[in-house]
């Protein structure tokens, strides 16, 4: 049961990470329409998916994140960056508890 759980909780952390990339792909690309209205919807999305204890919350709130939007200006790089982080935090984080 255990080892299950294991292997439920890595899909889904693999979700989230997939989740997170393609955000920080989204910010990075050159505008197109509706790129603000489609990063909503991957960061909705990514918060569904977000495991327990992600600073993703805590991220999205100092880019004035609420009520599922954006609320003033979005800088994109940081942002960008701030996710990032969140990424390699995951993956150093996994590197750490992989029992190789």
């Amino acid at each position: 049961k255990q080892w299950y759980q294991r292997r439920v909780r890595g899909r889904r952390e693999e979700a989230f990470l997939k989740q997170l990339r393609d955000i920080v792909g989204h910010l990075l690309m050159p505008q197109k329409q509706n790129y603000e209205e489609e990063l909503c919807v991957m960061v909705r999305n990514a918060l569904k998916e977000q495991p327990e204890g992600s600073t993703l919350p805590r991220v999205l709130e100092k880019e004035s994140w609420h009520d599922n939007a954006f609320h003033a200006d979005l800088n994109h790089l940081r942002l960008a960056k701030s996710v990032s982080d969140i990424i390699q935090n995951i993956q150093r984080n996994k590197r750490r508890s992989s029992p190789h």
